[in-house]
């Protein structure tokens, strides 16, 4: 990743941790604690103008259905508590939301805990908000060279 980042123009992509961090399910202190390191590596080569969000929608969805609809802690989805939410109905007493899949197997609400994943580890680096304007939308827009009065 050091050698890529000397190179320009190359950006990297944030996405793709929940569906190919690990083959089992994981709690979510453990999922946040696996992902902050590498966020940190990859800020720390590229910094936040050439590093952009990515949805992972709705790949995130697929990948994120681990738990089932059991409410066992665990999923890889189930960043709810990772994220600063309480106990919120569908949480169990540790904060652990359940993964809620939908009839194709799909986890709907993965978009949102990925997204709430990136924001905590965005508040955990102290990034300012000019550099998260940047990975959240602007470096996107440098990247694939689109021009949208914002």
């Amino acid at each position: 990743m050091t050698r890529l980042s000397h190179l320009s123009p190359i950006y990297l992509k944030l996405s793709g941790f929940l569906t190919e961090l690990t083959t089992s399910p994981l709690s979510s202190p453990e999922t946040f604690a696996l992902i902050l390191p590498y966020f940190k590596a990859a800020l720390d080569c590229f910094g936040a103008r050439r590093i952009m969000f990515g949805s992972d929608w709705p790949v995130c969805g697929v990948g994120a259905r681990a738990a089932g609809t059991s409410g066992g802690a665990g999923s890889v989805a189930e960043v709810g508590g990772v994220c600063g939410a309480g106990e919120e109905e569908g949480e169990g007493a540790s904060g652990v939301r359940a993964a809620n899949n939908s009839a194709d197997g799909t986890n709907p609400s993965a978009w949102s805990e990925w997204y709430q994943i990136v924001s905590r580890l965005l508040d955990e680096l102290g990034i300012d908000e000019e550099e998260r304007e940047w990975i959240w939308w602007r470096t996107s827009m440098e990247a694939y060279g689109l021009d949208v009065d914002v």
